[in-house]
């Protein structure tokens, strides 16, 4: 029989999205059958890069950051959201694991996508929690909590370039030497951000004469009419995007420094307003030369781009690639269990 294995993914910005089209597409070479589930614009990307795969939402709260910013309120409000998508994610899971026969289960980030019973692998890249500092006192806690969560998995998987040991991923494409744009700017991440981020980037490029593209990472539409401007992009126009770009401008997000580094492309870093772990990711970048930083107050395109050149160049990958091996282990050495025959409830 087929292993038929359900995908989730966190809608937390496109990354969680963006890093699991190379896992569904090996999923798929190796003969299993994929179901994937989610909600908003990561499970919208999804199913436009794979039409045909059956595709499953699961309403949760959306995460919402406060562009006011960190309060305790706030706080506290993200928290229960997160609890509550746990449970509503673990009801979930229990009844399309019976409902599809699903053999195996792999999710980007949502600790509620297990049952207990079957094979599970977590993809994440945050083993270690970095909080606000208004609430830097729970970090200790916190972090003990992510390590019982994530250790409720069987394996867990780390994808990208910045970690120790990783799956290599990412790198799926070839790094062009043909630059079609000066500037791409690539939005992503949690509401206000991901808009006011927008907002920004095209109030400092509109009357300049720097030719750019901007991905809004967004199904809603805008407004104004936007030339320059794709919705929704695919992973691969994604990657040749990056790829054909001189400069990328975007959010500090994990998956998109990963992206960066594979296809050799100078970028501008915007941390997340209050998120400490992009905070942490775009300073630690910056001490190494690779790349720019500025907050979202003081972000300035142009003068970025003119100083792009001062930039290191960025360092050659010669890690292995153990996607294939590691699904090919996870499918087909672990002990293959239908959920029609055990009890979950």
């Amino acid at each position: 029989m087929k292993p038929r294995v359900l995908l989730g993914i966190l809608n937390w910005g496109l990354g969680h999205a963006v890093r699991c089209v190379p896992v569904v597409s090996e999923l798929l070479n190796q003969g299993a059958e994929v179901i994937i589930c989610g909600n908003g614009s990561s499970l919208a990307l999804l199913k436009r890069e794979f039409p045909a795969l059956k595709a499953i939402e699961i309403p949760v709260p959306e995460i919402r950051y406060n562009s006011q910013g960190f309060t305790l309120l706030a706080g506290i409000a993200i928290v229960w959201r997160i609890i509550f998508s746990f449970f509503v994610e673990r009801k979930a899971v229990l009844n399309i694991a019976k409902q599809y026969g699903i053999t195996h289960i792999i999710s980007d980030h949502k600790f509620g996508l297990r049952t207990g019973k079957l094979p599970t692998a977590i993809v994440c890249h945050q083993l270690s929690l970095k909080l606000p500092k208004k609430i830097k006192f729970l970090e200790k806690p916190a972090n003990y909590l992510n390590q019982k969560l994530l250790q409720a998995f069987n394996e867990i998987w780390i994808l990208g370039v910045l970690s120790f040991q990783t799956l290599q991923v990412l790198n799926t494409w070839r790094i062009s030497e043909e630059k079609t744009c000066q500037v791409a700017v690539i939005c992503s991440g949690p509401e206000p951000w991901r808009t006011e981020f927008e907002r920004k980037a095209l109030l400092q490029l509109k009357n300049t004469s720097i030719k750019f593209i901007l991905v809004r990472g967004t199904s809603k539409q805008t407004e104004i009419e936007l030339p320059n401007a794709i919705n929704l992009a695919t992973r691969a126009e994604i990657l040749d995007i990056i790829s054909k770009a001189e400069f990328v401008v975007s959010l500090a997000g994990y998956t998109s420094i990963c992206d960066y580094y594979n296809a050799q492309t100078k970028a501008l870093l915007i941390p997340t307003p209050n998120q400490p772990e992009q905070e942490y990711l775009a300073e630690r970048q910056k001490k190494f030369g690779y790349f720019q930083v500025s907050s979202f107050a003081e972000m300035n395109i142009p003068e970025a781009y003119e100083k792009r050149n001062e930039l290191k160049q960025f360092p050659k990958s010669n890690s292995e690639n153990l996607l294939q091996k590691t699904i090919y282990s996870f499918l087909y050495t672990a002990q293959n269990q239908s959920v029609s025959s055990l009890n979950l409830s």
